[in-house]
């Protein structure tokens, strides 16, 4: 399935935008009052209620020797907490949404079927708090999930499904690696499929084939769930991964994670940028992490998950443990407060559209402790670059790269590789022939090259040769121009030119940096930091060294400023102008008849969380291509100030708290006047 391909063939609900609450309840819940519930979900802004239903325990009566029903609803008055929340809802114009978990099973149902659980590579159990975890090869995920679906269908009038920890799982909630499942169906499964033996841990040379088996299996096995659901009943959705109906992207924290404030900015990016006709769900964690589910997240870092998300066209959840007052989530009530502005502001939303002149590729969220892969440190020195320079741009994961197409790759002006090694043969296709009809394509490091040889003929370097890395560049630097000398951090390679291709940014080896009266002898290899090359209607670049890498550990202007000196050469006017500071983030979209923009405050950023917001005032931005068309701010509700400079409008900004939307209505586009160009210039 490409980014393409994925076309909208009907109209259902959850197609447009909307909003959802997640009430994730325990056992001692299940004296919920479903009409206060269904009350704060109403007044939350939101149109939509997640409620817990089946699967480790079941939430209603149930006739299944697999389902166990939650011993806690024999003191609710009917004993079926689904029934009267499914009524409630419903009275409320809301739409229930079944809450399913098949990653873990009781002891009795363990005990029963040994062959349902996920076998270690020495036969160990994964158990934790008595459950035992399934495994998505075996029985339970084979066959038995479609009869618990079938009951709750055939007694309920649910409007969806979601199903929590849909996956091969190596750890427990502990964090604890199990390693790939060893079980009798892994075996004779991965075995048939791909003739390997079964990996045993991370580092054995078979665990990237395995990890490519576990997700198709996941992907057809989600194919097999949504085919079933709507056969049952057609147009309910499945809130799932890239073949369900709905995408489900959740942002949260946890404690010992490198902090990266735009975490949801990227990976609704990448999603939508490779899908962009399947929705998207984004569930916002009220607490910090697993360990401590009642540790509320800061309200401020919290409004962040649901701004970032709605700028990048998402819809948005609440996720709260228990129901409303039993854990206090202060976050909650600002989380409202943007719930309602997107239910009230849902015609702005509708078909929004990512529209940004730069494609930046990912090489996949890292969501571990510090320190960052290098690969990930590149990405996230180029991403802080291109947001503080107020170059608007979309998000693509590595291995979606070669499944865009030409008519996706080519809106964009430029497209940049972050130190992504080796490619997919689409990927080199797809991103040769963009260059070739007049894209822009910046790389870094070794960016398109397989074991040194260069895969992308669009760049211009027919090799990289490895010149060194971490102490062993230690006083070696590029010399960009005679007043700007940046310091080699991170790795260094050596390219090797292709004719015609143009060296720049001479690099200067180590020389003595101790004591002070020894510190000079630089003098120039030859070698080159930037590499210049065209090819066909196109233009390359090629930074030599870690260049993003350096300016997320270093943070040096000169560096960044280098690095954007690069882009704009390769696509000039990609950046807004404006005089908002450097951290307030530019989202460029696009729906009929409307140009979207969201301004995003991150001036009250900290380390690890974010403060108060500080308020922005007497601000102006300046759109391309926009004059003569008419301005409103969203968050102010107001009409704006505008003034046009050719064929440019520029807007007199509202006083910014967290975030401002500004619509620009097309409609009012004088005749003759040009939309912004996504062409290469």
């Amino acid at each position: 399935m490409t980014g393409s391909s994925r076309a909208r063939t009907s109209d259902h609900w959850w197609q447009h935008p909307f909003r959802m609450v997640q009430t994730n309840l325990r056992l001692i819940d299940a004296d919920m009052d479903a009409d206060q519930v269904a009350d704060f979900v109403a007044r939350h802004g939101a149109d939509a209620w997640l409620v817990n239903t089946g699967g480790i325990y079941a939430s209603h009566t149930s006739r299944l020797a697999s389902q166990t029903v939650n011993p806690e609803l024999t003191t609710r008055p009917g004993g079926d907490l689904v029934s009267d929340a499914v009524t409630a809802a419903h009275a409320r114009g809301l739409r229930y949404l079944a809450r399913m978990d098949f990653s873990k099973v009781l002891p009795e149902h363990a005990a029963a079927h040994p062959d349902w659980l996920y076998s270690g590579p020495g036969g160990e159990r994964q158990v934790f708090n008595g459950l035992s975890t399934t495994c998505p090869s075996a029985g339970y995920f084979q066959d038995e999930i479609f009869r618990i679906l079938d009951q709750v269908l055939g007694t309920y009038d649910v409007d969806g499904f979601f199903f929590n920890w849909f996956m091969y799982s190596e750890y427990d909630y502990a964090y604890r690696y199990y390693g790939p499942c060893h079980c009798e169906a892994c075996h004779r499964r991965f075995e048939a499929d791909t003739g390997l033996t079964l990996p045993t841990y991370r580092d054995d040379a078979a665990y990237p084939r395995w990890q490519e088996w576990s997700r198709s299996m996941i992907l057809d096995l989600g194919r097999r769930l949504r085919a079933h659901i709507h056969a049952r009943k057609p147009g309910t959705p499945l809130i799932l991964h890239d073949t369900a109906d709905l995408r489900y992207v959740e942002a949260n924290n946890a404690v010992g994670r490198a902090p990266w404030h735009h975490q949801t900015s990227e990976s609704v990016s990448a999603a939508l940028t490779y899908l962009p006709d399947a929705p998207v769900l984004v569930n916002c964690v009220s607490f910090l992490d697993f360990p401590y589910r009642m540790g509320a997240e800061e309200p401020e870092r919290f409004a962040q998950y649901l701004i970032q998300a709605i700028a990048r066209g998402a819809n948005i959840s609440t996720y709260i443990m228990g129901y409303p007052g039993r854990i206090p989530y202060p976050s909650t009530a600002l989380a409202g407060e943007i719930t309602r502005f997107h239910r009230d502001n849902q015609a702005a939303y509708d078909r929004l559209r990512q529209d940004s002149p730069i494609l930046l590729v990912s090489p996949g969220e890292h969501l571990g402790p510090p320190p960052l892969p290098p690969r990930v440190a590149e990405f996230r020195g180029l991403y802080r670059a291109l947001l503080e320079t107020h170059h608007p741009f979309d998000v693509v994961l590595h291995q979606h790269l070669g499944e865009l197409g030409d008519e996706a790759l080519a809106r964009y002006r430029l497209v940049i590789l972050p130190a992504s090694g080796a490619l997919s043969p689409d990927a080199v296709a797809v991103v040769d022939r963009y260059v070739a009809t007049g894209g822009a394509l910046l790389g870094t490091l070794d960016s398109g090259t397989d074991g040194g040889e260069a895969q992308l003929a669009s760049l211009g370097v027919r090799a990289v040769k490895p010149a060194g890395s971490g102490r062993d560049l230690l006083s070696a630097y590029a010399e960009v121009d005679e007043q700007t000398i940046l310091p080699l951090h991170g790795t260094l390679v050596t390219p090797v030119l292709r004719d015609g291709a143009e060296a720049q940014w001479p690099i200067l080896p180590p020389a003595p940096f101790g004591p002070p009266e020894y510190c000079y002898g630089h003098e120039r290899s030859g070698d080159a930091g930037l590499v210049l090359g065209r090819y066909g209607a196109g233009r390359s670049a090629v930074i030599s060294w870690s260049i993003g890498t350096s300016y997320e550990e270093i943070g040096t202007r000169l560096i960044r400023d280098a690095l954007i000196g690069v882009v704009d050469r390769l696509a000039p006017g990609t950046s807004l102008e404006t005089d908002l500071p450097p951290q307030v983030e530019l989202v460029l979209g696009r729906a009929p008849g409307r140009q979207v923009v969201h301004v995003i405050n991150h001036v009250h950023a900290t380390a690890h969380s974010y403060a108060e917001p500080v308020h922005l005032a007497g601000r102006q931005l300046r759109l391309p291509g926009a004059a003569g068309q008419r301005a409103r701010a969203l968050v102010a509700g107001t009409d704006l100030r505008t003034q046009d400079k050719g064929d440019d409008l520029v807007v007199d900004l509202p006083v910014i708290e967290r975030f401002e939307v500004l619509v620009v209505d097309e409609e009012q586009r004088p005749a003759g006047t040009a939309v912004v160009a996504k062409g290469n210039s």
